[in-house]
């Protein structure tokens, strides 16, 4: 009898130790999921109703913010990682759009940042049940964010900076990048198509051989007399100095570049697209098929 009553509370402890496990797991997906940070800002809009168009291109969800006021969060399907935010409709459909906000992640964490931007649009979810945006305007500088990498978290000022910083070094070479000549008959796309073209031209050493381009193969001994080691990778000075603009071969030596690609490459993708899919979320959608 004594030993049935030892089984009993073994197993009894056992069921209560998973369940706090599996609490605590829930807790922290909440918390951290895909980045929806710590600091709070998953419970600043509280979430209304929504009205998605049947190919699920775009979503438009009324919220109610800390403030009491009524406002849109809009999500494009061609945008998964940014969320706009505007202000309500009003009698005629009219609304300004007031802030972006990015935010992706990757193995180990994420970058979430906001800016203000200055843009107008029509929403009219009844009737016609229609949207469109008619001027997404330009963005501020980077106003908020945070960003975890790996054990490190980062907030406030310190995150604003380190969001900052980035900003202008993927701008910079997202500028110079638009000024290439593409070598594909294929047009980039998507994100994946991105990544597959220009990954093997500015970090040949992180593909394999067949994926690195003619510029490197053909001068593949020359390059591997001046490699600098720079975290997991021997960055080519050679190649560094025939491919890139001087403003962008110290980041790249450092390996401070590779590091911005491998954290945040959604970014360099939409400052690389920017103004094609801004063209292509600014054409007019109905939450009805037609």
């Amino acid at each position: 009898m004594r030993e049935e009553c030892k089984s009993l509370c073994a197993l009894v402890v056992k069921i209560l130790l998973l369940s706090i496990l599996l609490s605590c797991k829930t807790i922290t997906n909440v918390v951290e999921a895909g980045g929806n940070v710590l600091n709070g800002s998953v419970f600043k809009k509280t979430k209304l109703e929504l009205k998605r168009t049947p190919d699920k291109e775009l979503e438009v969800r009324k919220i109610l913010t800390t403030d009491g006021k009524t406002g849109l969060e809009i999500k494009f399907k061609q945008l998964p990682f940014v969320t706009f935010y505007g202000t309500d409709s009003d009698s005629a459909g009219r609304f300004n759009l007031t802030q972006m906000r990015y935010l992706a992640g990757n193995p180990g964490g994420w970058n979430e940042y906001y800016v203000q931007i200055n843009g107008t649009g029509y929403y009219c979810p009844e009737g016609e049940e229609s949207f469109v945006l008619d001027d997404i305007g330009g963005k501020s500088k980077i106003s908020e964010g945070s960003i975890r990498r790996q054990d490190s978290r980062f907030y406030g000022n310190e995150a604003k900076d380190l969001l900052r910083s980035r900003a202008l070094r993927i701008t910079a070479v997202t500028d110079w990048m638009k000024e290439q000549e593409i070598q594909t008959d294929k047009k980039i796309t998507t994100q994946k198509e991105f990544e597959k073209y220009w990954q093997p031209l500015l970090f040949p050493e992180t593909v394999s051989s067949k994926k690195q381009s003619e510029l490197y193969k053909n001068n593949k001994e020359k390059f591997k007399i001046t490699n600098i080691l720079s975290d997991e990778y021997k960055w080519n000075q050679t190649y560094t100095g025939l491919y890139f603009p001087d403003e962008l071969k110290e980041v790249r030596n450092s390996g401070t570049l590779y590091r911005d690609w491998e954290e945040a490459v959604s970014w360099f993708y939409m400052e690389y697209q920017w103004e094609t899919i801004t063209k292509n979320i600014s054409e007019k959608f109905y939450f009805r098929r037609t």
